[in-house]
């Protein structure tokens, strides 16, 4: 099977998979690489999710989940589904130009479907209601340096 066949599979069933994630109160959230594309698998992400933006971005309510084999994790929609969510993890950086002051709208996730910003590459990803796709990148070197000080 060529590598364009089975990316083609593989973007079809993550396809199918946030389709029925939506219809069970669920997002799908998917960390890949920012460079590459490759599913970030099995890594701790941290949420903040909060009724407003500042909510979010303050980090008032944290929880902890672990990507999968696919680079992907389910969480569970508040009853309205509305809020507001931010994600980081703690040895990766997000390929936004301002992480820290975003925050994604549950609401749109749920109805259809968002992307977060990939400054690292051009790469994009399909989605589709109730899929959340970020995009991470290792720290550089100074970054590391910076964070030792």
């Amino acid at each position: 099977m060529t590598m364009r066949r089975i990316l083609l599979t593989a973007a079809a069933l993550l396809f199918s998979a946030a389709t029925l994630a939506a219809q069970q109160n669920l997002v799908m959230i998917q960390v890949l690489d920012g460079y590459t594309g490759v599913a970030i698998a099995r890594h701790q992400v941290t949420l903040s999710i909060g009724a407003a933006p500042a909510d979010a971005k303050a980090r008032k309510s944290i929880m902890t989940y672990y990507t999968d084999a696919r680079g992907v994790l389910m969480i569970p929609l508040p009853a309205d589904s509305t809020g507001w969510l931010q994600l980081w993890t703690a040895d990766m950086h997000t390929c936004e130009l301002h992480p820290e002051d975003d925050a994604f709208s549950l609401a749109k996730i749920v109805s259809t479907g968002v992307q977060a910003p990939n400054i690292c590459s051009k790469l994009s990803t399909r989605i589709s209601p109730g899929h959340f796709v970020i995009y991470m990148r290792e720290f550089t070197n100074a970054e590391h340096a910076a964070m030792k000080k």
